[in-house]
């Protein structure tokens, strides 16, 4: 099935002239919202979208912001030949501009040849979904391995990871909700998931002496216990062939970077703003808030509303806009994870 959009004289041409090749449904621009196309995407093959100007644009732009037309290819049908808009509907994710009035022949020849693309592109993008899945089952048991041994070193209670994991999920689900520009979907999620138990890889090569002082750090400490970031990197790089592709990736991103402030103040790199990959941002302020809600040799634990109260506040550094807006929707959960000692999402 094929939904075909655009004001009644655009439908009617568009229709009269393909029907006999496709089961057809149609919808005005009125009723054409990108909250009723997320609806209608899983029955459809395809989206027909006639429009005579760029404002025709607006639900193409929609769509992209949250990435569906990943998932069905969407066919612009122009009641003028403008070089300027064709340009602008292909850098939206268009996959075919055709001018109106149209060779029907020529046009259902398209049409059915990207359909059969889109359907073969659909079958290998489930089969690398597999492969991934599998990959990623394969290399838990290394993730649990070297988590295990960080927080052993770090005389942890075997809590952290899985707490930071928790917290991670929660914040990534929350943020992909609210912020649709940083495209985040469930499998990036899971990854970024995963790859936050190795965010402190790096200390297994930090001294005892340092790592486990009970007391204030000095400033030469401080900047040796800094390196962590940098040490993490390291041993990854020894892994990588161990690592597929986006995992490595992610896994870098979050070990190099979760100690990274949007105001440039972090290390080891004082990136700022969106420099700071969305992986690293996520898990700073889940790392940041297991800090200050666990128990460590040098502090008490603060309650998780104290803890929250000096994130939002910056006490403890500063975390983007966009960050802070979904962890305060996230505070409920966070803290029945502190209160009950939840480890699961």
């Amino acid at each position: 099935m094929v939904m075909v959009v655009g004001d009644e004289e655009l439908r009617r041409f568009i229709c009269d002239n393909i029907r006999e090749y496709f089961e057809i449904v149609e919808a005005a621009p009125t009723q054409a919202t990108c909250n009723s196309a997320a609806l209608w995407i899983n029955s459809m093959a395809a989206l027909f979208l006639g429009i005579r100007d760029r404002d025709g644009l607006s639900l193409l732009e929609s769509m992209d912001r949250l990435r569906l037309m990943r998932r069905v290819p969407v066919v612009i049908f122009s009641a003028e030949k403008d070089p300027v808009l064709e340009r602008c509907a292909y850098e939206l994710g268009a996959a075919d501009f055709i001018t109106v009035p149209f060779d029907a022949d020529i046009a259902r020849i398209k049409l059915r040849n990207l359909l059969l693309l889109f359907r073969d592109r659909d079958a290998l993008e489930e089969e690398s979904v597999r492969h991934l899945r599998e990959a990623a089952v394969n290399h838990q048991n290394t993730i649990d391995f070297l988590a295990n041994v960080i927080e052993a070193r770090n005389m942890e209670n075997g809590e952290h990871v899985s707490r930071v994991k928790g917290f991670t999920r929660i914040l990534a689900l929350q943020v992909m909700k609210d912020w649709p520009e940083y495209r985040l979907d469930e499998q990036q999620i899971e990854l970024i998931t995963a790859a936050s138990a190795l965010h402190d890889l790096g200390k297994i090569m930090i001294r005892e002496s340092v790592l486990l002082k009970p007391g204030k750090l000095n400033e030469d400490e401080t900047q040796y216990m800094k390196t962590h970031t940098v040490c993490g990197c390291m041993l990854l790089r020894k892994m990588k062939n161990m690592l597929f592709e986006d995992f490595y990736r992610v896994c870098y991103e979050i070990c190099r970077w979760h100690h990274e402030k949007v105001d440039g103040s972090g290390y080891p790199d004082n990136l700022k703003d969106d420099e700071i990959p969305i992986s690293a941002q996520i898990v700073s302020v889940a790392d940041c808030y297991d800090a200050l809600t666990a128990k460590r040799p040098y502090k008490e634990a603060y309650s998780a509303d104290k803890a929250y109260e000096m994130i939002i506040s910056g006490e403890c550094g500063a975390f983007s806009e966009e960050m802070m807006t979904s962890f305060r929707k996230c505070r409920t959960r966070f803290k029945r994870m502190v209160v009950h000692g939840r480890t699961h999402v």
